[in-house]
Order: C-alpha cells, then sequence, then structure tokens
C-alpha cells in the first residue's frame, strides 16, 4: 500500500490529498530543517520517518488525518494541514505546516485550513477543535487569529508553553 485511503477536498489554489510513500522526502526535509523549529525540530532521519508513518497509520485507524496540500498545478506537496485525533494530544486538534519556504505568504495555509475546519466540523461532526501553537511562532498565531481561533487558557496542552486556540465553527466566507 502506498498511502491510506481517503477523502480529497479541494479549494480554488489547492489539492488536499492523504499522504503518499512518494511524500517522504518532502516531509523529511522539512523536518531537518530550521523551519521544523515550531514544532521540536530539526529532528533526524529516525525521528522524521517515525513522525511519518504515525500520520499514515493516524489514516488508517481513524479513516481521516493530515491532508498533503498540493497546488493544483503541481503534485508535489507543499505542505500538510489537517485533522488530529491522537492519545498524545489532549484535543482533536487541526494543525498546518508548509514545507516549502517559496510557499509561504501566498495564504496556502490559510484556505487549506478553512476548507479543512469545514470538513472537522460538517463531515467528521467535530464539536470543537483546537489549535496547539509555539508562542514564538508568530506566523502560526496570525494564522489561527485570522481562522478566527481564540486562546483558551484552561484548555490542556501538550507542551506548558503552548498556546491553545479554539476554533469556532468556521462561516461560509472561510470555505
Amino acid at each position: 500500500m502506498t498511502h491510506p485511503s481517503g477523502p480529497s477536498l479541494e479549494t480554488d489554489r489547492l489539492m488536499l490529498r492523504p499522504p503518499t510513500a512518494s511524500d517522504w522526502p518532502f516531509w523529511e526535509a522539512f523536518e531537518g530543517s530550521d523551519r521544523a523549529r515550531f514544532i521540536g525540530g530539526p529532528y533526524n532521519s529516525a525521528q522524521s520517518w517515525g513522525g511519518f508513518c504515525l500520520t499514515l497509520g493516524h489514516w488508517v485507524f481513524h479513516g481521516f488525518g493530515p491532508f498533503a496540500v498540493c497546488l493544483k498545478d503541481r503534485a508535489d506537496p507543499i505542505g500538510m494541514v489537517g485533522p488530529w485525533d491522537a492519545p498524545e494530544r489532549p484535543g482533536q486538534e487541526v494543525g498546518w505546516k508548509i514545507w516549502d519556504g517559496a510557499a509561504e505568504g501566498q495564504s496556502f495555509a490559510a484556505e487549506a485550513t478553512g476548507r479543512v475546519l469545514h470538513y472537522v466540523f460538517d463531515t467528521l461532526r467535530w464539536t470543537t477543535a483546537v489549535s496547539y501553537v509555539s508562542p514564538e511562532n508568530t506566523r502560526s498565531i496570525a494564522l489561527a487569529e485570522r481562522l478566527g481561533a481564540t486562546i483558551d487558557p484552561k484548555a490542556a496542552r501538550p507542551q506548558p508553553d503552548d498556546l491553545v486556540y479554539r476554533h469556532a465553527r468556521p462561516s461560509e466566507a472561510l470555505q
């Protein structure tokens, strides 16, 4: 099996699909770089491999998970965005990582995450979702707030310093 089965989601510019084995080099390059500093990295190849396999396993166990984010005119992924509901996290999470530095600043993370928020509330029927953000990650803080999330100071957090942004059901304007 080269990838888990699951739905694909679209936006005007993006295709969100379950991850495939061919995404591994892009995942590994991101996680081994300084760009991964806000998610605990950089990671060595073995650590990165474990995270990649965990993501694939999430799809197998739950039937959903983080989506690879691809531009519609390009097969290679530029990042990963999506739902996460696993024992090591205290809440149902929607997270984002833009792997390709050249893709930053073009609102791809906002577009993909907005679509995923509709998916988790409308299709998965989640009643709540959070995003865990490092307090030093000003770009992710700005994105969470742009998406309408607000800080939930009472929410459990995986790391003591994490900010927990709680998402409300998205409006149609974000779709």
